[in-house]
């Protein structure tokens, strides 16, 4: 009931680096052609599945911010733009005029609408998919997303109290990390983003890192 994206490989195209060469009248490394191949499995258009990391030859984690009108946004975004980090902000219950702002800026930025459905991410940023959010399997939430065509997401990291402590413990190459936003994490963000780099690890958003 999970799956996880596949990675699109790519194979020499020998009648395009022939005719290229042969124009040339020899053999050169710069003029080989070459062709995509789709993955053996893919999430395209799979929808009743959990996805709960990425796939973990990318180097790359993405991260989910869930903040709430007491949350101190700013000093949030601070911290990302002095990091050039592109994240995922997930909204309780309301999005303003300033949230909806940071969709120009490059973040993917989101609503979880409690009172229709706990864990729809209604999409408001140009982000190429919409997801539900989910902490723990949920099959009718699971079943409702994907008859409107909507990923489900369930981190494969998730901290409300000891991010730091946590993301040591279990960050791997593929991650789906849920960040509760509260006076520690701002605390402790700055030093994440760099542990998490300090392994090779590239922070980008979450259609980034499900990309094939």
């Amino acid at each position: 009931n999970t799956i996880i994206p596949g990675i699109k490989g790519r194979e020499v195209d020998i009648s395009k680096s022939y005719d290229a060469m042969k124009k040339l009248g020899t053999y050169s490394s710069n003029l080989i052609a070459y062709k995509e191949i789709p993955p053996n499995v893919s999430i395209s258009k799979i929808y009743n599945k959990y996805i709960k990391k990425a796939n973990s030859v990318k180097h790359e984690v993405t991260i989910i911010f869930k903040i709430d009108e007491k949350d101190d946004i700013n000093s949030l975004l601070e911290i990302l733009d002095r990091n050039n980090i592109k994240a995922n902000i997930f909204v309780l219950d309301n999005l303003d005029s300033n949230i909806l702002k940071l969709a120009s800026s490059g973040h993917n930025v989101g609503i979880i609408n409690k009172t229709w459905m706990h864990t729809l991410i209604n999409r408001v940023s140009n982000q190429k998919h919409n997801y539900c959010y989910l902490e723990e399997e949920d099959d009718e939430i699971l079943n409702l997303c994907s008859m409107n065509k909507y990923y489900t997401i369930i981190p494969n990291i998730i901290s409300n109290k000891t991010p730091t402590l946590v993301i040591k413990k279990e960050l791997t190459n593929g991650s789906i990390i849920s960040l509760d936003v509260n006076k520690t994490l701002l605390k402790e963000l700055e030093y994440i983003i760099r542990f998490i780099k300090s392994k090779g690890i590239e922070i980008v958003t979450l259609d980034t890192l499900l990309e094939e």
